[in-house]
């Protein structure tokens, strides 16, 4: 018997590890920048794994508790540095916060993947912030970089993924509620509409990409 209350304790503690990392609920517009995410329990097209809880707390924050993309800092996986002028290189800039452990977020990675070789001719680019390649010590983990390149070369994300600096990543995390989170950025580096939290579809990402561009029209 206490062995198994053991082991229920094991499970209970990993499930509440789960909540905040994993979540297939989001819904976003064009309004102002700065603006909280909008949540739905209803509203992601891919479904997290039945033991991972939807996530639908609204962040308190918003995109203006992320930090400044502005100031934005950071390298690719292959260790190329990069900074905010990054995003002067499209119209829009589709900012896709992921993580190595989660799954909804890998399985919108070949979506993704489509779109940005699609939207590139409006003027769009899709870039992937790796969000947990950092140990609780701040050093970077070689493992997880490479289970990073691993999945984005079996999933075929072929666009620009980047592990931001250690304090923008902290910032980035200590303002998310869910992975994966993405946000919308000009080509000043500034917010565009709401951020998405949980992962689409194609079609999905379609509707929402063609809804935010409508804005700057």
């Amino acid at each position: 018997m206490k062995k198994y209350v053991s082991y229920l304790l094991v499970f209970v503690l990993l499930l509440c590890s789960c909540l905040a990392a994993c979540s297939n609920g989001g819904d976003a517009d064009t309004s102002a920048p700065g603006q909280a995410a909008d949540f739905s329990e209803d509203a992601g097209t891919t479904a997290a794994p039945e033991n991972i809880p939807v996530q639908t707390t609204k962040d308190p924050t918003g995109q203006s508790g992320v930090g400044d993309f502005q100031s934005f800092k950071g390298q690719t996986l292959d260790g190329e540095t990069v900074d905010s002028e990054i995003f002067k290189n499209a119209k829009l800039t589709v900012v896709n916060v992921w993580g190595t452990f989660c799954s909804p977020c890998i399985e919108e990675l070949p979506h993704l993947g489509e779109i940005a070789a699609e939207y590139k001719k409006k003027g769009v680019q899709v870039i992937g912030l790796v969000g947990d390649v950092y140990d609780q010590d701040g050093k970077l983990t070689e493992a997880t970089v490479n289970d990073a390149k691993s999945i984005i070369k079996e999933t075929k994300a072929d666009y620009t993924h980047i592990v931001p600096d250690i304090d923008f990543c902290r910032v980035v995390l200590s303002n998310m509620t869910a992975f994966p989170t993405t946000y919308f950025v000009d080509s000043e580096g500034n917010f565009v509409g709401k951020a998405v939290v949980g992962a689409k579809d194609k079609d999905g990402w379609e509707e929402t990409i063609d809804a935010v561009l409508s804005s700057f029209e």
